[in-house]
This record gives structure tokens, sequence and C-alpha cells, in this order.
């Protein structure tokens, strides 16, 4: 962080106290949990191609957690991916401390039959729901007074978002699969969450761009596809496409207007592999004759979503702007407000370790 730059509480909070394995080790890896959890009325919370969510929490707590469960096949396998990549994202975790990304409190495996087991992972908050839901469903399903409630959350994430994903990149981390369902609330508060197919640059890191990520194909930048559907590794400025693309959805909602609309609008009839990044044009229309929001889809349109990468801002610029829109977009209870996260100057003279990601950002490694 840069010596001079203060960082509000609020940024840094940790987990309320959960019962997790009070006075034992917390990360057991390959072991059995010794703390009882029990699985809340509300059960499982989500499911995933590979994991499945639910909510649980310690007898006598009343701290809610999520508990990611993945089922890995062959456990002892040297190339088992599933387990390597669950170290990593619980890794990236361990090592983050911002308000709006989620916390990781342990983990744990249980064995099933002889080679295989369930790998548990502990999160905290215990989330209410994703974007995808609160945008497709929630805003839409919600009374008058509700929805304008929900519009207000709405417009105080945005900030919160790019300054969460501006930390990210400060720390040499690339989220790569951003996208609503990846991204959740509890109450007013948003967080990033599903760091699995994210990476931390190393000190010394060749960063390659060849190497495939598993971004969600409507929500990837133009760079990180082939034109077969090949996902591309990317860097820190696809992160930020990829944001914008979420924003146009949480703009869409903020203008009265469904997802649903949005993408009929912009796709049409279209048959095959359906991407934003092909339908620019259109969404700039989308947004014309639409004066609410017309402040915020100026930036998103015209400097987060440029074709190429090198024009687009980068994260903590993208903050900037919206914090420059003064109050109609922050909340005076969220550190976001006060925080930057791009200080290369201060990187450089204050760190032996520096590199640069693939789009020429700074970052610490």
């Amino acid at each position: 962080m840069p010596p001079d730059c203060y960082l509000p509480e609020a940024l840094v909070a940790g987990a309320p106290s959960t019962g997790w394995q009070v006075g034992k080790e917390e990360f057991l890896w390959e072991d059995n949990a010794q703390t009882l959890l029990q699985v809340t009325p509300r059960g499982v919370l989500g499911r995933g191609r590979t994991a499945e969510v639910e909510e649980v929490v310690v007898p006598g707590s009343v701290t809610a957690l999520a508990r990611k469960r993945v089922f890995i096949a062959r456990i002892n396998a040297p190339s088992a991916l599933e387990k390597t990549g669950l170290r990593a994202e619980i890794d990236i975790l361990r090592n983050s401390s911002h308000h709006h990304i989620v916390k990781v409190i342990g983990c744990y495996q249980e064995p099933v039959g002889l080679y295989s087991a369930n790998f548990f992972v502990l999160l905290y908050p215990s989330a209410d729901c994703d974007l995808h839901i609160f945008l497709e469903e929630k805003c839409r399903n919600s009374c008058r007074i509700t929805r304008k409630k929900y519009v207000w959350y709405i417009k105080k994430w945005f900030l919160c978002l790019a300054s969460a994903l501006a930390y990210l990149h400060y720390h040499g981390i690339h989220h790569e699969d951003i996208k609503p369902a990846n991204i959740v609330h509890r109450g007013k508060v948003v967080y990033f969450t599903d760091f699995s197919s994210s990476r931390k640059i190393a000190s010394g890191d060749e960063t390659s761009t060849e190497s495939p990520a598993t971004a969600t194909r409507l929500f990837a930048a133009p760079e990180a596809m082939y034109e077969d559907g090949r996902m591309l590794r990317h860097g820190s400025k696809t992160d930020v496409y990829s944001l914008g693309l979420v924003f146009i959805e949480m703009l869409t909602v903020i203008t009265g207007r469904g997802i649903d609309d949005l993408r009929e609008y912009v796709f049409g009839d279209t048959i095959g592999m359906r991407q934003y990044h092909r339908v620019i044009h259109k969404l700039v229309a989308w947004f014309r004759d639409s004066t609410d929001s017309k402040r915020l889809s100026s930036i998103v349109l015209s400097a987060m979503l440029k074709h190429e990468r090198k024009d687009r801002l980068s994260a903590q610029g993208v903050a900037d702007r919206v914090r420059n829109l003064r109050d109609f977009y922050q909340s005076d209870a969220c550190g976001c407000k006060w925080i930057r996260w791009e200080r290369a100057e201060d990187i450089i003279d204050n760190h032996n370790f520096t590199n640069t990601d693939e789009d020429g950002e700074f970052v610490i490694v």
C-alpha cells in the first residue's frame, strides 16, 4: 500500500467470530474438520459446473458462512487440477484484504471411498444472492419501493467494484472470470468471489498471453478469445473490459429496463455464440436516450470498452472517474471513496520486488 495513503477500517475489517476451529488450525487441507458445521435452512445457495455452495454455521454461532464443495475424483493424483486450482484460489483469498472481496475462513477435506474426496472451502460472508440473480430476478420482481432501494444499492456498487478490482491489480492478481454470477451481495455490500480462474503474477514471470483462461464468453473481451471460441490468458485491462460489460447490465437496471430487454435488443435472433463485444455499437444506441445514467454510461462505453486494450482505463482510472461523479455514485459508509490503489512511483520507490503485467501496469509481487 502507498506509504502516505490512509486505509479506512471499513476496507480491512475481517469476518466476525465464527466459531470455526477455535484454537486450532483453520486450513486443514488433507484432514477432516474437528469443528462441527450445520447446514442452515437456506441450504444450497448455488451450483456451478464443478462446485456447490451452501450456507452453514457452527452450532452456537450466529455468523453464517458459505461452504464451497468440490468433488475430486482422484485426490492423490499428482495432476489433480481441481486440487491445484483450489489451493491457488485459497492462497489468493488468504492474501487479499478488501471490503469488497470475500474472505476465506478455512478449508478441509472429507474422503469419499478409497480414491475420491470432497474438498470444502469456507467463505465469509454468506451472500444473499449473486449479481446475476439480483439484476435479473430480484430487481425485476420487486415492488416499487424495494426496487428503488435496490437501484440505490447498484449506484453505489460501481465504485466499490472498480476499487476492489484496482486493489487486485495493484497486487498483481487478475480475476479473469468477471461476470455477474461471480459477484455477490450481502445487504447493501457487494463482493467479488470465485477466484478459481485467477492468477498471481510472480516476481520474474514472463507474463504470457497464450495460456487458457475460463472467462465466460458473454462477458469476455475481444482479445480473450480466438475465433473458434478458445479462451486466452489476458492482462489487467481485459478484466476492465469484462467489468465494463457487467456495468452495462447494472446501468440497464438503473434506467428501468430489464436484462432480457437488453439482450433482445443487442442480439435479436442471433444464431450461435452471443458475445457482448461483438455488438458494442448496439450498446451505444441502447443508452443514447438515457439521461439518468448518461455520465456513467459514457465512462463505460468510451473508456472501459475500447476495442484495443491499451486504450482502456486501468481499474483505478475507472474508480477515479466514477469518484468524480460525486455523491450520486458514492456511499459515505464505504471507504472506497478515499483510497487509491495505483501509485506507480510509490511501488518503484518502496518495494524491491516489482513487475508489470501484460498491459504495462505496475504491480507488487
